[in-house]
């Protein structure tokens, strides 16, 4: 089994419960702080690059991919007051309350919270004390969820392999179970591209187009969260030349429906995408 984590963004080539925490730095804060004199920064980031300036968790991903950080700053606030967390998952319409850190002494107090949501989620921080008054609460931050793919199967053609290579290609998909009516209805669209060369194996495509033989069955439910596609794809490779072949598949975005994935389109669908996309949907 090959992993593939960001499947959307990742092409197959046949060339082989919140933890808190919070420091603070600088000067005393003054004691006659007033809530206008309050300011509250807040930032997003996870171990995935983000995507159009959004953070992005992979759903039941490897280590690291499944979190991300809401921290920043809090300016002009007392020592022993507090830094809530709130969120608001999609589909909810009120914000619930996630974990505290007291904040110390200091003209700039940091906060940090690490969180792992299962669809697209809203953050922002509330910052409470004695003689604060009200305090606006920060701006809202929004952490977003896309789906995780497996590869199962050869990477190499089926015999016969020429003139024409089959491959064959096992995608496991896991998502949220909220998610699978929506997701596993999608239409697949499926990438390919072949470089050939008369004797030694040539570099891989850099360009992979919408295939029009390539084939996506219908998913197979395994768990609540998973289900599984066979993919199949067929190349002409002539009966002697050396070749290069590489995939890609993805489907649309629907994240203002379900969830999942970013907000509006992200190359999906085009009739040509790069390898070097970072992310499809």
């Amino acid at each position: 089994m090959s992993t593939l984590g960001r499947w959307r963004a990742t092409a197959v080539t046949a060339s082989t419960a919140i933890a808190v925490a919070a420091v603070a730095a600088g000067p005393a804060a003054s004691a006659t702080t007033s809530p206008s004199a309050v300011t509250i920064t807040i930032g997003t980031r996870s171990g995935l690059p983000k995507i159009t300036g959004r953070t992005l968790v992979a759903y039941r991903g490897p280590s690291g991919s499944t979190a991300a950080t809401v921290s920043g700053t809090v300016t002009g606030a007392h020592q022993g007051d507090k830094a809530t967390l709130l969120y608001e998952p999609f589909g909810a319409t009120t914000y619930a309350k996630g974990g505290s850190v007291t904040l110390a002494a200091g003209h700039s107090a940091r906060y940090s919270f690490r969180v792992r949501p299962e669809l697209a989620t809203n953050y922002k921080i509330q910052v409470t004390g004695t003689g604060l008054g009200t305090v606006p609460d920060s701006a809202v931050k929004t952490v977003f969820v896309e789906a995780l793919g497996a590869i199962t199967g050869s990477r190499s053609c089926t015999r016969p392999a020429r003139p024409v290579c089959h491959i064959r290609l096992r995608l496991w998909v896991s998502i949220p179970a909220p998610t699978y009516r929506t997701e596993s209805a999608k239409h697949w669209h499926l990438y390919a591209g072949l470089r050939l060369a008369r004797s030694h194996r040539p570099p891989a495509p850099k360009i992979l187009t919408l295939s029009r033989t390539a084939t996506a069955s219908k998913p197979q439910r395994k768990h609540l969260y998973e289900f599984v596609i066979t993919l199949r794809y067929q190349f002409r490779v002539g009966r002697h030349d050396a070749f290069t072949w590489r995939v890609n598949f993805c489907t649309r975005d629907s994240e203002q429906a379900d969830g999942l994935g970013l907000p509006g389109h992200h190359g999906c669908g085009n009739k040509r995408i790069s390898v070097r996309t970072p992310y499809l949907g």
